[in-house]
């Protein structure tokens, strides 16, 4: 399929603004907001994280604490960095919103870390790779719910200390920044990140 091919989807946080937690097993809610479907995704994505967690470093990284309703919606001046860690869903208004300055038109920007928060725009991701259809050739059902289950394992390891991947040869990574530009999809992190994990925190194991 050639739709894919100029799928190309940058997932951004902010590195300076990144949180990495002091000790492992730290609290994060879920807005209530959320999709089921992104509900499901997010909670596959903690799992797995935790797996590696569990592992590598002897305990949970993420301690999820079940959804916050926000009765007000997002408003970042009140809400970020409350001292509640929460994983937002954002729509594409609140992604053009909180852009940061001099960001290039043509990046697509669906993921943010602010310090002890994410927001994630996960219809986005949806839309922009159902947008790059040739041929008329949509993309398949499971392939959008996997890419968007990928940003939410990118955005979560931003959220337990790691940072974005610009190398070539780390383009296996779940911190490397683009995604379904080739088709494919990544299910979790890989031997490099671990490794990036483990100057992070105090591994009893190493990958």
């Amino acid at each position: 399929m050639a739709w894919y091919r100029a799928a190309l989807v940058i997932l951004v946080s902010i590195a300076a603004l990144a949180c990495a937690p002091r000790e492992p097993n730290q609290p994060l809610w879920l807005e209530a907001g959320c999709s089921s479907i992104d509900e499901q995704l997010f909670l596959e994505a903690v799992r797995t994280w935790n797996e590696v967690g569990n592992e590598h470093v002897g305990a949970d990284l993420i301690d999820f604490q079940g959804t916050w309703d926000d009765k007000n919606g997002l408003d970042p001046e009140r809400d970020l960095n409350d001292g509640r860690p929460v994983f937002y869903c954002i729509d594409e208004a609140t992604v053009l919103a909180l852009r940061p300055p001099g960001t290039p038109s043509e990046t697509i920007i669906l993921g943010y870390g602010f310090g002890e928060d994410i927001l994630a725009a996960s219809q986005l991701v949806r839309d922009r790779l159902t947008a790059a259809v040739k041929d008329d050739v949509l993309p398949d059902e499971g392939f959008l719910e996997a890419s968007v289950r990928e940003m939410f394992l990118h955005e979560l390891g931003h959220w337990v200390g790691l940072y974005d991947k610009k190398d070539e040869s780390r383009r296996g990574s779940i911190m490397y920044y683009t995604s379904g530009n080739d088709g494919t999809t990544k299910d979790g992190p890989d031997a490099a990140d671990i490794a990036d994990l483990c100057v992070v925190y105090d591994c009893v194991k190493q990958p």
